[in-house]
């Protein structure tokens, strides 16, 4: 029986891995329509960089997971 339930919870990672590995990146370009419902991550930008790109992972209001990149403007300095 835990042979089992170790099995299923396996799969369902495993699952859940390879989703996340083929959802595509779309790049916000001004005006886009982005519809979150839900943040599930974001990497920080480079502050030391004028621009930098940051990833926004979220799920839509139909509960979609999408990974959104759009540039960050930075401090440009270090320190």
């Amino acid at each position: 029986m835990y042979k089992t339930i170790l099995f299923g919870a396996l799969s369902i990672l495993g699952f859940a891995a390879q989703a996340a590995e083929t959802t595509p990146v779309e790049h916000y370009s001004y005006g886009t329509h982005v519809d979150i419902a839900k943040v599930i991550s974001q990497t920080a930008p480079d502050e030391y960089k004028d621009v930098s790109p940051v990833q926004l992972t979220y799920l839509d209001s139909a509960g979609v997971r999408h990974i959104m990149e759009y540039d960050v403007v930075g401090t440009g300095k270090s320190g």
